[in-house]
C-alpha cells in the first residue's frame, strides 16, 4: 500500500472544486492525512482582465484577493464540517 503524507486539492471556486474538496476532505480523514487546497487560476480570468485594460501588476493583485477569498470559503466549509489537519496553500 502507498502512504501518503497529504492530500492535495486544487481549487477555483466552482462547483467542481467544491466537490473535490470535500471528497478529498473524506479521503485525508479515512487515511489520518493532512488535507492541502491550492488555488488555482482559471485561464479565462487573466484574459478578460487584460480585455479590461490591467496591467500586470493590478492583474497579479486581483488574483490574490481571488485565491485568498476562494481558498478562505473551501477552508470554512471544511472546518465546519469538522475536518482537522487542513493546510490552506
Amino acid at each position: 500500500m502507498i502512504d501518503f503524507d497529504e492530500i492535495l486539492v486544487p481549487v477555483d471556486g466552482s462547483p467542481g472544486a467544491h466537490r473535490a474538496a470535500l471528497f478529498g476532505a473524506h479521503l485525508a480523514a479515512t487515511l489520518g492525512v493532512a488535507l492541502k487546497l491550492t488555488y488555482v487560476v482559471p485561464l479565462t480570468s487573466e484574459s478578460v482582465m487584460a480585455l479590461a485594460k490591467l496591467d500586470k501588476a493590478e492583474i497579479e493583485q486581483l488574483q490574490q484577493q481571488q485565491a485568498r477569498s476562494v481558498l478562505d470559503q473551501a477552508g470554512a466549509a471544511l472546518a465546519a464540517r469538522a475536518f482537522e489537519r487542513l493546510v490552506v496553500a
